[in-house]
């Protein structure tokens, strides 16, 4: 009975740092998008 809370707290946190790396890459694209347009500008 001990194994499983373990197995969900492993499937807990990798879900979790999954999410927030692909948070992650998903505002380090939307900041190249904006900037982009910018350095054109320039």
């Amino acid at each position: 009975m001990q194994i499983l809370p373990r197995l969900q707290k492993k499937a807990a946190l990798r879900a979790v740092f999954f999410v927030s790396r692909r948070s992650l890459l998903f505002l380090w694209s939307l900041q190249e998008r904006i900037n982009y347009p910018l350095v054109q500008i320039r």
